[in-house]
């Protein structure tokens, strides 16, 4: 999947021409960041500030069960969002 149809996935931006895609995304002050595999995005007791897409690879979000050991509760690739976490500024 190419990154414009990424975006495109996402119903924010969905049905979206280019030239609007591209106006919400100077909107929304969108910036790309790139990560190494079992880099932390955020980490537990951060707020976020903003909304993320997935535009390559997957994050997992961890969670500590109860005896401390982080387990995989949710995830998010391209094309395959988790609403859940899903945060406006």
């Amino acid at each position: 999947m190419t990154e414009t149809e990424c975006l495109h996935s996402c119903p924010l931006f969905r049905g979206l021409a280019e030239e609007d895609l591209s106006a919400a995304l100077d909107f929304f002050e969108a910036r790309r960041a790139s990560y190494r595999k079992g880099e932390a995005v955020m980490r537990p007791g951060e707020s976020p500030t903003c909304f993320a897409l997935v535009l390559k690879g997957a994050v997992q979000v961890l969670q500590d069960d109860v005896d401390g050991t982080p387990s995989a509760s949710r995830s998010a690739s391209c094309g395959k969002p988790n609403r859940r976490y899903t945060r406006w500024r």
